[in-house]
């Protein structure tokens, strides 16, 4: 099913050291409010790496079925909890890397 509107938030999270746990259960209350409220939002998922520096860290991919859509999940509740927990419990080593992107070519099942 492809969207030509569609727009997708592929994010890098750098949790401090000992944090990524409690960085994936604070995004589970963002995934819990999109699927109960943000009908616009057709997939949110996390993945998690070390990379070679050996720092944890986790990506997101979070797809929209348009730029307002994305846009009210931006403004949403849950995204703005997630960033005043995460500030207050000094969760996050560095800023998160966000890129809103749309598909300009491949295919997908």
């Amino acid at each position: 099913m492809t969207y030509s509107g569609a727009r997708v938030i592929l994010a890098t999270v750098t949790p401090r050291p000992g944090k990524a746990k409690k960085v994936i259960e604070l995004y589970q209350g963002i995934i819990d409010y999109a699927i109960k409220h943000e009908p616009g939002c057709f997939e949110f998922q996390l993945f998690s790496e070390v990379n070679v520096e050996g720092v944890e860290e986790i990506f997101t991919i979070e797809r929209f079925k348009d730029l307002e859509t994305l846009r009210a999940h931006q403004a949403g509740p849950a995204l703005v909890a997630f960033n005043k927990a995460a500030a207050e419990q000094d969760l996050l080593e560095k800023e998160i890397l966000i890129k809103v992107v749309k598909s300009v070519s491949g295919f997908q099942v």
